[in-house]
């Protein structure tokens, strides 16, 4: 009989004593995902996946090869879900599959649509939609050129760009007014979603100039705002370490008086996550 050997690597959970887990809270109200990777000890890198409805995996922003630092625990935020359609999530260790989550969905009416600023997500709002112009996908012709002797030019192409467009919203009240001004006072690349079902894809964009009209006079807050919009690619994946830090991992520091001692202010203890060296 053959002498059994040992693998080359030991499983984490033997030697953090508890399984990993990875559960995920839905707000549906805000249109994002609270999730919570315990049983982290003695893991170099976890990745969070989101399982995407045609079962693609797309890593959680800010939640891609985390190094948890010795921590157990670990939360993240995931403020791109798609709407009105099934997803789950995947976490992963060190490159093994260490727990999957159940199925789910955020509710939609037939108006819900979003824009978010995920560098700071306290400015996304849900926005009514009250026309979108015709969408063009331009050509991208980098050279044409007469060819002596030929009828035809000779034309160097490039894919075809994303999408360009005009885009129309429509606000009720001045909370919304102030709240859709102050989405787009930043600049910032923001992100458009529609209902999954509608078959405009989740678009990153910049937004030119915002005009604003008003519908009536006399007090009335009812406003319409355009702009015209050019699709950008994805952000960087980390925009800001919000997203990775949170009650969840400021419990590592174990008491109070590690927190005071650590941090200077509670900005701090917001802005600095939490690391090994925190814990002593």
């Amino acid at each position: 009989m053959s002498s059994l050997t040992l693998p080359f690597t030991l499983p984490a959970t033997l030697s953090s004593g508890s399984d990993p887990t990875l559960t995920a809270a839905l707000d549906g109200s805000q249109a994002f995902v609270n999730l919570t990777a315990t049983g982290l000890t003695g893991y170099n890198s976890i990745t969070v996946y989101r399982v995407q409805p045609d079962g693609s995996l797309v890593a959680v922003r800010g939640a891609s090869n985390f190094s948890p630092s010795g921590a157990d625990t670990a939360a993240f935020f995931d403020y791109e879900i798609p709407l009105g359609v099934s997803f789950s999530y995947q976490l992963t260790g060190d490159g093994f599959i260490l727990d999957t989550t159940g199925s789910l969905s955020v509710s939609i009416t037939p108006d819900t649509y979003w824009i978010k600023n995920l560098a700071i997500e306290t400015l996304s709002t849900r926005v009514h939609v009250s026309k979108m112009g015709p969408i063009t996908r331009p050509a991208r012709i980098l050279a044409e050129s007469a060819i002596l002797g030929r009828k035809n030019p000779g034309v160097v192409t490039d894919v075809r760009g994303g999408r360009r467009g005009s885009m129309t919203l429509y606000t009720l009240d001045s909370s919304s007014n102030a709240a859709l001004e102050g989405l787009f006072a930043s600049g910032a690349t923001l992100l458009f979603q529609a209902p999954y079902q509608y078959g405009f894809p989740d678009m990153y964009f910049v937004a030119k100039d915002l005009t604003e009209e008003w519908a009536f006079l006399a007090g009335d807050f009812a406003r319409t705002w355009s702009f015209d919009y050019v699709e950008v690619d994805s952000p960087a994946a980390d925009l800001s370490v919000l997203s990775t830090n949170s009650w969840a991992t400021v419990v590592n520091f174990g008491t109070w008086q590690k927190v005071v001692t650590k941090r200077a202010t509670w900005l701090q203890v917001l802005q600095q996550p939490w690391t090994t060296a925190d814990g002593s």
